[in-house]
């Protein structure tokens, strides 16, 4: 059973290894007697990272995770571009993460139309089979992320 889990998270690595994926970082649930966590379980980087960053990613990514598990549902959010406050003054360019579906200032494309988003796996067969995942893809819309979160499913079903 767990070479079989393992065998599916390998797919879904490859699969977004193939979709430019800039990090991965899966989780595994976990139960005690104050409820359901996600611990980390793999995490990998397009780069060569320490163990001590992956570690910071992963726990950065774990809210996220949590609250998508939480509600039984996927989610994609893209990066964009802030430069002013809730107040209009001037701030140093920061990335957030929007889950809105046509959010206003995408971050920059690449040579290739593609900008950076963000995925959330947590609902249907990947939470059944005990997992939620977080990626970091590049895309050129939203539907294209969907379509990779569709393909995770497709891969976490039991066979």
């Amino acid at each position: 059973m767990n070479a079989d889990k393992d065998n599916r998270i390998e797919k879904v690595r490859l699969l977004l290894a193939a979709h430019q994926c800039d990090f991965i970082v899966i989780y595994r649930v976990t139960q005690s007697k104050a409820g359901v966590n996600l611990k980390q379980y793999r995490t990998a980087t397009m780069v060569e990272i320490t163990n001590e960053e992956l570690d910071k990613l992963a726990a950065k990514y774990q809210p996220f995770a949590m609250d998508c598990y939480r509600r039984e549902k996927d989610q994609v959010f893209s990066e964009n571009i802030v430069t002013t406050d809730m107040n209009g003054q001037s701030v140093p360019p920061t990335i957030v993460l929007n889950s809105r579906p046509n959010p206003p200032n995408p971050g920059p494309a690449n040579s290739l139309g593609r900008r950076w988003w963000h995925l959330v796996v947590a609902a249907g067969a990947t939470q059944k089979a005990g997992y939620a995942i977080v990626a970091r893809v590049a895309a050129r819309e939203a539907n294209e992320v969907q379509d990779c979160i569709d393909k995770i499913q497709s891969i976490m079903k039991k066979n």
